[in-house]
């Protein structure tokens, strides 16, 4: 009886011990940097695929889990080269984008892949790998 009390209680402990970490994880894996190499620009028709491209276009996540650079601008009317982030909500937040403040740009890692959504009426995604 007492083995089997024994057995239960390690087991408990166990299970209890253990925990998910899942946005530390996503942290993790979103730091460093980060190179375009693909981008899906939909035609409307739902058709679109993503096509490699060359770039030299870098986003470059902090470890202090805030910041986010970039070497090219995140908006197209006026030079912004850096924003904040949240790993956990998965969102990209430039304040300063003209009339579009705040401007926020979705993304997600797929299979150690980076891919950015951006508020486009048809789907525009564009795709990152670390380097």
């Amino acid at each position: 009886m007492m083995k089997k009390l024994l057995c239960i209680f390690a087991a408990t402990l166990l299970l209890f011990s253990c925990a998910t970490d899942d946005d530390n994880t996503t942290e993790n894996l979103l730091t460093g940097t980060w190179r375009l190499t693909a981008t899906l620009l939909d035609p409307g028709d739902g058709s679109g695929t993503f096509l490699p491209i060359d770039s030299d276009a870098d986003l470059d996540f902090s470890a202090d889990g805030v910041t986010v650079t970039s070497n090219v601008s995140f908006c197209t009317m006026s030079e912004v080269f850096s924003a904040t982030y949240s790993a956990s909500a998965g969102t990209i937040i430039i304040d300063e984008c003209g009339a579009l403040s705040p401007f926020t740009i979705f993304f997600e890692i797929q299979e150690n892949e980076l891919i950015l959504s951006y508020p486009c009426i048809e789907a525009c995604l564009y795709k990152y790998v670390k380097p």
